[in-house]
């Protein structure tokens, strides 16, 4: 599965990139053979190549790793400063530290949600059981009464996040800011844990 250039790496992707860029830099090495021997998934890869190839066209790192997607537009801009100000090894070890603790938040709540999933799945297939049994719900009938109210939040799911990525493309925001209540807290709180680092 291949990251499509416009949306950002996974927090857990972005955790790694940053831990490894800032151990490099602290070990002295140069960003170009850093980019070298990186570990990271496959499929990030191709966004690798592309920095790779800037910079041998003479690209600024930073303007690189945004052009090619590795790099979302608030992290081009703090490296870049960090990069003018000497050496972006903190800057670094601050995303990658961010990142990770956004991953595990991120972990903790899709690991919090799976039992009132499982439990709404159990609840679609027990509850027509009885009509079942006693022959007033057919076999047809009764997979229909579960998969009708799956495909209505699915579908209901897909054309809310459909509608949300659509404005935030189109504004080059997160999609999480374009949320009517919750976009506002969103930013807020980004700030708020990103500054509590600089303390």
């Amino acid at each position: 599965m291949l990251f499509p250039n416009n949306k950002p790496l996974p927090f857990q992707v972005r955790a790694n990139l940053y831990t490894q860029l800032a151990q490099m830099e602290t070990a002295g090495l140069p960003f170009d053979r850093a980019f070298a021997v990186l570990n990271l998934p496959s499929p990030v890869q191709s966004r690798l190549d592309v920095v790779r190839g800037l910079l041998k066209k003479g690209a600024e790192f930073a303007s690189a790793g945004e052009k090619s997607g590795l790099f979302t537009k608030l992290e081009s801009r703090l490296i870049r400063a960090a990069m003018n100000a000497g050496s972006p090894a903190n800057m670094y070890r601050c995303l990658g530290d961010y990142y990770t603790d956004r991953a595990l938040q991120l972990s903790t709540m899709k690991s919090r949600l799976a039992l009132p999933a499982f439990m709404f799945l159990a609840a679609l297939f027990i509850q027509p059981i009885p009509a079942l049994v006693t022959g007033s719900l057919s076999g047809a009938g009764y997979l229909w009464q579960v998969l009708k109210p799956i495909l209505l939040v699915a579908a209901a799911i897909y054309g809310f996040r459909f509608l949300v990525n659509r404005d935030a493309r189109s504004n080059g925001k997160s999609s999480y800011q374009s949320l009517p209540l919750y976009g506002p807290i969103f930013v807020r709180q980004n700030l708020r844990d990103f500054l509590k680092r600089w303390r």
